[in-house]
């Protein structure tokens, strides 16, 4: 997908708890966020109020006019609930957006969020160790160039999905600058 300056997206870290949302401006001097945000939509049981808020919450989302959206990828765990209930979310999500916009996600791999997370702040990962949440929230201060500091994980990884998956070449530019403040 070709984007150019003034280009909305929309980042998504879907879960069956805590939906994080970020919709991210493409600008010349990288990717800056519009507005991001954490929702509290269900608990395990509550499926009709679990449907209800979700939707409420991707027509507020489809007002934005993004030409492209990424989601985090819902792993496939050995705890079979929670596995279910995140792909349950991801399908609400993706059905709503589609109905709205005709549009299908970029999916992320959580892992490559981690990667990307390391490679901008020098760390070596593994499939032993990976960055932590609040290392992500330090990437995407680099990347946006603004604190992180009152946004939540859900919000970083929804930011990290939308770069991940459209703009990769700011992880590179995101590095630069992180190894310019440190040396």
């Amino acid at each position: 997908m070709k984007l150019k300056n003034g280009d909305l997206l929309l980042g998504i870290d879907p879960g069956y708890s805590n939906l994080g949302l970020a919709i991210l401006k493409v600008t010349s001097k990288g990717p800056r966020v519009v507005k991001s945000w954490c929702v509290t939509i269900g608990k395990r049981g509550d499926t009709t109020g679990f449907l209800k808020r979700t939707q409420n919450i991707i027509d507020e989302v489809c007002e934005y006019p993004f030409v492209g959206w990424a989601t985090e990828a819902p792993p496939t765990v050995p705890n079979r609930v929670t596995a279910n209930l995140l792909w349950y979310s991801t399908g609400l999500i993706w059905a709503g957006i589609f109905r709205h916009k005709g549009l299908l996600p970029q999916q992320v791999a959580p892992a490559r969020i981690k990667s990307h997370t390391g490679r901008i702040l020098g760390i070596k990962t593994s499939k032993h160790w990976s960055p932590g949440k609040e290392l992500v929230g330090q990437a995407t201060a680099l990347l946006t160039d603004e604190p992180s500091d009152g946004r939540t994980n859900h919000e970083n990884d929804a930011i990290m999905a939308a770069i991940a998956a459209f703009l990769p070449k700011e992880v590179n530019k995101a590095k630069a600058r992180w190894v310019k403040q440190t040396s």
